[in-house]
């Protein structure tokens, strides 16, 4: 029997998002030692109260006792590590470097034509080292608002949208809806598969599908929604491979309890929440291997206000709103760190605290300057052979963030990888010290 294009979309679990094309919406509407094998980054952005001061920038309440008290409160302070001195330094707006640069320390290319161009990513390297059905996740908030860019000409909002890299050209599209997440890791596991598979066998693919009805809208995109889109067409595409896999039995999701569809939330806290518990349960259920969460875009500027504070986080980090600036943004440094503890918390749970390390940090330190030394950044995890508790590393030693990255690549088991970024941002060879 045939299956028409509706029908099949419909019936096979498997729920399509497109991601918001500007173009196409009127101008009004906007191990331990012995095995890790799983990865989290997780992204704020704008930085932390930290004060650039004398060429330095200091800890400001980048500490366990001010913004990661929450985590310390949660009880997980033995399972985290500051790491001090890093630096990332381009001659890039960090808004845009040091986001699409987080877990890649490659330039990024601007030019008139818009080529988005950065560097493979770490967490995709991991995913590499151990494959999985769905190979990695990728969640966030929302897109930039696209208002806000205006004074960037060449500045794709690609590289404020994502932290993750398949390879130089390929950023990978954050999932920002929790009913798609849903779907992808627990309705496509159950129901999609056999449809999948049958679509399969008649030599068409789901991205054939979706793509017929593509083609007439293209013309109309600007270059940033086609971006956009491509990087959406290949997320489908892998999404269709790893159903694929989970339909010829390939995973380890036996155990997989499904947690229910919450449904799209729209409050901004239990958004990241039930994303963050979706991304354990993935990685509990051996789905994926790698994850990456923004709490939000490269910049955080408007459509994000925090309880409590009443403006935007841009603004708070620029410290342009006033005297209610710098407890603004403290508060909305421990807000997201309260997050941070409590996927701590689940990780410990669901027993993968000893199989996972959970890197979180910022594009830049003091936002008002846009320092990018002493970055903001802790390592989460558990084992004696780390220096978890304690901090790593000195403010005002300076070391690569690439560096730090051939180092999680060692305990990893990827000792091949012996450098990592690219130009000034590559690896010199200088240790943190995140070993015991």
């Amino acid at each position: 029997m045939n299956m028409n294009r509706r029908r099949f979309l419909t019936q096979s679990g498997v729920v399509l998002w497109l991601p918001i094309l500007e173009s196409l919406v009127p101008s009004k509407v906007f191990a331990q030692a012995q095995g890790r094998s799983k990865f989290i980054g997780v992204f704020t952005p704008s930085g932390m109260h930290m004060t650039y001061s004398g060429g330095v920038t200091n800890n400001g309440n980048w500490t366990f006792e001010n913004a990661l008290a929450p985590i310390v409160e949660q009880g997980h302070r033995n399972n985290l590590m500051i790491l001090r001195g890093l630096k990332s330094t381009y001659g890039q707006d960090p808004h845009w470097q040091n986001t699409a640069g987080f877990l890649s320390s490659v330039p990024i290319t601007l030019g008139p034509t818009r080529p988005v161009i950065c560097g493979k990513s770490f967490d995709q390297y991991v995913a590499d080292k151990y494959p999985t059905p769905m190979r990695s996740l990728h969640l966030g908030w929302k897109q930039m608002n696209r208002d806000f860019s205006g004074d960037h000409a060449h500045y794709s909002d690609r590289y404020v949208d994502t932290i993750a890299w398949r390879e130089a050209n390929r950023p990978i599209s954050n999932t920002n809806s929790i009913s798609q997440v849903y779907d992808s890791i627990f309705t496509a596991n159950k129901k999609g598969s056999a449809h999948l598979k049958a679509a399969h066998s008649r030599r068409r693919s789901l991205l054939d599908f979706v793509m017929t009805d593509l083609k007439a809208v293209q013309r109309d995109l600007t270059t940033d929604d086609k971006e956009r889109l491509q990087a959406y067409t290949e997320g489908v595409r892998e999404l269709e491979v790893s159903v694929a896999k989970l339909a010829k039995g390939e995973g380890s999701t036996a155990a997989c309890a499904d947690p229910g569809n919450a449904g799209n939330q729209p409050d901004y806290a239990s958004h990241v929440r039930w994303l963050q518990s979706y991304a354990v349960q993935a990685l509990a259920c051996d789905l994926v291997s790698s994850v990456t969460i923004m709490y939000d875009d490269g910049v955080g500027d408007a459509y994000l206000l925090h309880p409590g504070t009443g403006h935007d986080h841009h603004g708070y980090a620029h410290l342009v709103n006033g005297n209610d600036s710098k407890p603004g943004l403290e508060s909305i440094n421990r807000r997201h760190a309260t997050f941070f503890g409590e996927l701590i918390g689940q990780l410990k749970t669901r027993g993968l605290i000893d199989k996972t390390l959970a890197l979180w940090g910022s594009n830049m330190s003091d936002g008002t300057v846009h320092s990018t030394d002493n970055l903001p950044f802790v390592l989460a995890g558990a084992g004696s052979d780390l220096k978890f508790g304690r901090e790593a590393g000195v403010f005002n030693n300076a070391v690569e963030k690439a560096d730090l990255f051939v180092e999680l690549a060692q305990v990893y088991g990827m000792n091949n990888i012996t450098s990592f970024g690219a130009d000034t941002l590559k690896s010199k060879g200088k240790l943190l010290g995140i070993r015991a």
